[in-house]
């Protein structure tokens, strides 16, 4: 029986995969902290046996996300839960995926599944909720969602959607629950960064992230200064305008002069704000001015802590190209400028027309 695999936190290894949301339900973005009960279900696992939730009494802390292959967000959340779980095994932290992918679905899909779990490499235990069973005994309203839960199956953190601060809210969950405290390591490595009080900002800065994505630059700017009028402490509020002023394809020559005013803006908030200082580098190299571009990507790609975007996966490779970089600086400064300036161009990309483009975002740098 699959629930007696339970008995160590490498079971956790496994992926549900749960049932379909409505695809309106699932641009939603909410926390629900309410202490609730979470329903337990039993539904078959991907090599075909029996999973009852029951054992995830077996567990201190679990996390159960609801998610769907055709909605874009939940990739992100998986990998980002599939990191989490990797991370607190040891902790006895259990991570299970539930596929929510429609009332019915074609034979083949288990292949497409199959496919979808390798290629973001996830390891976690799936379940597949066909017929929508589960999904709607627990009365959820988007894909992905999110439960954290105790080892009485009480609901810690209920999170619909895919915030920009989901890795940071579910971890820091995580960690008061279970008692833990940063490492010294960590606590000397990563930075932390500002976050609004309230934490709706927090997600209404998602949600304008996401309309940017969109090509929605107008609205998405508008919405950005009623936000900043609301917390002007925000730097990422700051830096993102900074990047919409400046890729607007139509900017003029005002709007680059506003967006160099945001850059420095968020940077006199965030010193070591990796989007700020990437946006400084590139009006240093437009000034001429090599070797403070040089200094700040050096700066910015050392950074551990990406504020509200995805710290890149190849931030060696960029560190060592900011440190050649300099190295040119002054003795052939034609390749320093060109080498500089292929290290920013990435970066100081908002969108790519009216499609969402989650990669995107992520191989120009968010968390």
């Amino acid at each position: 029986m699959l629930s007696k695999r339970l008995k160590g936190p490498g079971f956790l290894k496994m992926v549900s995969t749960a049932a379909l949301a409505l695809f309106f339900g699932s641009m939603a973005l909410a926390v629900d902290t309410t202490a609730a009960t979470f329903k337990p279900f039993t539904l078959k696992a991907m090599d075909g046996g029996e999973f009852n939730t029951e054992g995830l009494k077996n567990f201190p802390l679990s996390a159960v996300v609801f998610f769907a292959t055709w909605n874009p967000k939940s990739a992100a959340v998986l990998v980002e839960l599939q990191k989490l779980a990797d991370k607190y095994e040891k902790n006895s932290f259990a991570a299970l995926a539930v596929n929510s992918e429609s009332e019915k679905t074609d034979p083949n899909f288990r292949a497409t599944l199959e496919k979808y779990l390798k290629d973001n490499n996830i390891t976690m235990t799936v379940l597949v909720d066909e017929g929508l069973a589960a999904y709607r005994s627990l009365e959820i309203k988007a894909v992905p969602t999110t439960f954290l839960l105790d080892k009485d199956m009480n609901e810690v953190l209920n999170l619909a959607g895919a915030p920009t601060s989901y890795n940071e809210t579910v971890e820091e969950a995580i960690m008061v629950k279970l008692g833990l405290k940063p490492s010294e390591a960590e606590k000397k490595d990563e930075v932390k960064r500002y976050r609004p009080a309230d934490r709706a900002l927090t997600l209404q800065y998602g949600m304008i992230e996401k309309k940017a994505e969109r090509g929605k630059v107008e609205a998405a700017l508008t919405e950005l200064d009623e936000l900043i009028k609301k917390d002007d402490k925000f730097a990422d509020a700051y830096a993102l305008k900074g990047l919409l002023l400046f890729s607007d394809r139509k900017g003029t020559a005002e709007q680059k002069k506003s967006a160099q005013e945001s850059f420095d803006k968020a940077a006199a908030l965030d010193a070591t704000l990796p989007l700020a200082l990437i946006g400084q580098a590139h009006f240093a190299i437009e000034g001429g001015d090599l070797k403070k571009a040089s200094e700040l990507l050096n700066t910015a790609f050392a950074q551990s802590n990406w504020g509200t975007r995805d710290k890149p996966e190849n931030l060696a490779d960029l560190k060592k190209g900011a440190e050649e970089a300099a190295g040119k600086v002054g003795k052939d400064d034609a390749a320093a400028k060109t080498a500089l300036a292929g290290l920013v161009e990435p970066f100081l990309v908002a969108h790519a027309g009216p499609k969402v483009n989650m990669k995107k975002m992520e191989d120009a740098a968010k968390k």
